[in-house]
């Protein structure tokens, strides 16, 4: 049980976690609250922040990280952290907000991460569709 407005974090029980079938880890991390919008019974989850990040399992490396908090402390905007020449791994790329559901669907096209279920399009297209809905900015 969460009261409303409280702020709540989301990550997995061992963090980055190994990806099965895959020389890749995720690192998953969404702090988020229950408010209430129009009625008794209408309720959303408002995410404050979320740290998404790809590392190599063998070296730890990071590969790819999506950033991204509200109220901002340091950067007033979702940001990517990649490794890129000539680009510090510090800098913050700015990109849109980012759904789990997009850097799933990254790992898997992009990154040859073998999914576990045969109909994960169709998961994923339904979820994003519903955070696309219900998304307050």
């Amino acid at each position: 049980y969460h009261a409303p407005n409280q702020k709540s974090i989301l990550t997995f029980a061992a963090n980055p976690a190994i990806i099965p079938g895959s020389s890749l880890t995720f690192f998953f991390m969404q702090e988020f609250s229950f408010i209430q919008r129009t009625t008794e019974k209408d309720w959303k989850v408002k995410t404050h922040k979320y740290t998404y990040a790809i590392e190599r399992a063998d070296n730890k490396q990071e590969l790819l990280a999506f950033h991204w908090e509200d109220p901002p402390k340091k950067v007033h905007y979702p940001h990517a952290h990649l490794p890129l020449p000539h680009i510090s791994r510090k800098a913050h790329i700015p990109t849109g907000r980012v759904p789990l559901e997009d850097v799933v669907w990254f790992m898997i096209k992009e990154l040859d991460v073998p999914p576990l279920n045969k109909k994960w399009e169709k998961v994923i297209l339904e979820a994003r569709e519903k955070f696309i809905k219900y998304k307050t900015w």
